[in-house]
């Protein structure tokens, strides 16, 4: 009997992961093989035994393009040496839903050593090398006051650590849920 291992898949298009509808063409023509670097790796939650934690990926390409992809339920993360930056090659992402592993639906990995697995992919951000801009979704707002605060915090600690756009929706959203928090009383 052989056991085959499911093909790694480079093409977004092909993979059932949440917000392709946020893509050109559904994501079909994006290559994970052209994003060679990554330029933020951040958890954003360290989850529960049960939950796993939350990791944003921002992905660039040579010509420019960038890739946000948010691994949810991760259960496992491994890098490699990085020096400054953090280089890909052949980023791939695996459905091995099928090997029965509980929680686990991705296997996320490429040459250099990098190597996560996780319950969910949603791609939040994309923005093509042609100026062309898909509306950016609010992927802040998903995000708990604890988490919001430490992207804040690092914005200013970290100058070009966090891209501008995201500090003042993490801002507004936090003044948001104060005011509110004061007219219930709760502040």
């Amino acid at each position: 009997m052989s056991v085959h291992a499911p093909p790694a898949s480079h093409r977004l298009g092909d993979l059932a992961i949440d917000g392709l509808d946020r893509l050109p063409d559904r994501g079909r023509g994006i290559d994970l093989y052209d994003f060679g670097r990554c330029s933020e790796l951040r958890f954003l939650d360290l989850g529960t035994n049960e939950q796993g934690a939350t990791i944003l990926l921002r992905l660039v390409a040579a010509e420019g393009r960038e890739l946000s992809l948010l691994l949810k339920g991760v259960s496992s993360f491994h890098l490699p040496e990085t020096s400054p930056h953090l280089w890909l090659s052949e980023l791939a992402i695996i459905d091995i839903k099928d090997r029965g592993l509980e929680g686990i639906r991705f296997l996320v990995q490429d040459q250099t050593g990098l190597q996560g697995h996780c319950a969910s992919i949603e791609c939040i951000e994309y923005e093509g090398s042609r100026g062309e801009e898909v509306p950016e979704p609010p992927w802040t707002a998903k995000l708990d006051s604890r988490t919001l605060a430490a992207l804040v915090v690092d914005a200013l600690i970290f100058p070009n650590i966090v891209k501008q756009a995201d500090v003042v929706r993490a801002i507004a959203i936090a003044t948001e849920e104060i005011e509110v928090r004061k007219i219930i009383g709760d502040y």
